[in-house]
Order: structure tokens, then sequence, then C-alpha cells
């Protein structure tokens, strides 16, 4: 018989490395992929501010109905480093402190800048009944009576050349708005 011999076959190419160029790609690639995750970490400002109005408009709302179930009025004071909710308790106001909700609060995005304006009153109200407060220390404040009636009104709230506004109808509906 005749055995045909078969050579073995020898492949010849790399040795098994990279080159320059396919190591550039994928630190650019990881590059990219850093920078991405980079930006999703650092928080939007604009985002922060609508944070803080979506926040004190679930907060006004829960103060309003609280002002009613205990048929004790409530007081928010806020100024441009954060905010506070206050309870009647007998002649002056006394702070909220033992609540979850109704705790001292600072800004998320500070400092902040707070204008209230009211459709039937004027721009800063003073003692007048209607639920709209001017503080003499520079502060803002809205009462939330016990029998729910408040006079609309317009929260401004202006940080990092941001605006949001949260407005109210005067029946115990609150909504936020972006600013112009």
């Amino acid at each position: 018989m005749n055995a045909a011999r078969v050579a073995p076959v020898v492949v010849r190419g790399r040795n098994g490395g990279y080159t320059l160029v396919e190591l550039m790609v994928v630190l650019v690639v990881l590059g990219i992929m850093l920078g991405l995750v980079s930006l999703s970490i650092v928080p939007d400002p604009k985002a922060r501010l609508q944070r803080d109005a979506e926040r004190l408009e679930t907060l006004f709302a829960l103060a309003a109905e609280e002002a009613q179930l205990s048929s004790r009025p409530i007081t928010w004071r806020g100024d441009d480093k954060g905010y506070a909710f206050y309870r009647q308790d007998r002649d002056r106001w006394a702070p909220i402190d033992g609540d979850p909700q109704f705790r001292a609060r600072s800004w998320d995005t500070s400092p902040m800048r707070i204008t209230l304006a009211a459709g039937d009153v004027p721009r800063w109200a003073t003692r007048s009944g209607n639920g709209l407060d001017a503080i003499d220390d520079g502060g803002t404040a809205l009462s939330f009576p016990r029998d729910g009636l408040q006079a609309p009104f317009e929260l401004k709230l202006e940080a990092d050349g941001r605006t949001m506004v949260l407005k109210s109808d005067g029946g115990g509906r609150y909504w936020v708005e972006p600013g112009a």
C-alpha cells in the first residue's frame, strides 16, 4: 500500500498580542463611557429646583389637610436658606419639630429667592386674615387656616437662573409650573 504522507500544516500569523490601534480604540470607548457615567452623577440644577417645588407642593397639600383635620392653623415660613412649618400654640407660633413631614428643611438649591404674590391682595400682605403674611426678618409666610379657605397665591422659587412657580387656587389645590 502506498501511504501518502501528509505534511503538517503550519499557520503563520500574529503572536496573539493587540495592535496599538486596537488598544487606542478600547481606551476611547472606555473614556466615552466614563464621561457619560460622570454626567449622570452630577445633579442637574433644574431637577433640584423642580424637586424643591414639588416637595413643597406636597407639603402644602398635607399642611392644608392637617390644619382642617386638627382644627389648628399651620403656617409655613421660608427664606433663602430653607423653610419650616409652625403650629399655633395658645398665643404664639411654635415650630413643628416632632413630625417628620413638617420638620425644618434646607433647600436642595441654595440660595433660593422666594417671591409671594396673590391676585386679590397686595404683593406682600400683613396679617390681613386671608392667610398671607410678610415676615419682618425678610422671610415669607403662608398660613393654612383650619377652615381650608386660603387666598389664591403664586410662590415663585428662583435659583441658579431658573424659576419654578407653585400655585394655589385657594381651595386646597396646589400645582407647580415652570417659571418664565
